[in-house]
């Protein structure tokens, strides 16, 4: 038997595996094999099984989440709580969603983008709102359901009221990689737009870049890349390493 690989969040999904050097350790004679990884007591870490120029969930495992490009086994520490329980009740007021199709001059292509407007938005005219930027948007309306997660999060007090957008890519491998066409898109096109069609509070240190995995490295790209726009950035498990 081939030993196969396990490439997750733990190891850069697979880029610290250098030519199969950690390829998992057979057990005995058996058809098993294993590893060894520290983590956090707290930590969540996705993860899929690579053999034999294939890869996938882990057959043993009957957990596994959606992700940006298929599904992923999931492994939870016995220390790790979600900020968000299912069953949370839904608050008694809920933000609304606009969408749009955006046709962009500087990428020669169109996008879905999604933008959240928190409860309260239309009864108060005069009220800015600080905006929160998200890559992957479709992903996170509908595998993640961010929209109700900020509608709890809000009416609980433990974010104040924000306006989000979600932008779908269109090619996420190519955009999220440092591309100048997908910056200047979003720093020429996107955010300006954005700031004229709704009440924001257009200053960098009101403005938020997020995202995960590679939708995670483009955030840190944009947020050193035009720092006059975005002064703050969330990355989760961002794709970074091995790059200079």
């Amino acid at each position: 038997l081939i030993a196969p690989q396990v490439v997750g969040d733990f190891n850069n999904w697979g880029e610290e595996l250098a030519a199969g050097t950690r390829a998992l350790t057979r057990l005995g004679s058996s058809h098993f094999f294993f590893d060894r990884v520290r983590l956090l007591p707290e930590a969540r870490v996705e993860y899929r099984v690579r053999a034999e120029g294939r890869e996938g969930v882990d057959p043993l495992n009957p957990r596994s989440v959606g992700a940006f490009e298929g599904r992923n086994s999931e492994l939870r520490m016995p220390g790790y709580s979600t900020a968000l329980s299912p069953q949370t009740p839904a608050p008694a007021s809920l933000g609304r969603v606009e969408t749009f199709e955006h046709e962009s001059v500087i990428a020669t292509n169109s996008r879905k983008v999604y933008v959240y407007l928190p409860a309260g938005y239309d009864k108060e005219p005069n009220r800015r709102y600080p905006v929160a930027w998200f890559n992957d948007g479709s992903d996170y309306v509908r595998q993640v359901g961010v929209i109700r997660i900020l509608d709890a999060l809000i009416a609980s007090e433990r974010v104040e009221p924000l306006i989000a957008v979600l932008v779908d890519p269109v090619s996420r491998r190519t955009e999220y990689s440092g591309n100048p066409a997908f910056r200047a898109l979003m720093a020429d096109e996107l955010v300006p737009l954005i700031d004229r069609r709704f009440r924001t509070e257009a200053r960098p240190s009101r403005r938020l870049i997020a995202g995960g995995s590679r939708g995670g490295m483009a955030a840190i790209d944009l947020a050193l890349a035009a720092p006059s726009l975005f002064g703050l950035c969330a990355a989760w498990a961002p794709a970074i390493a091995p790059r200079t």
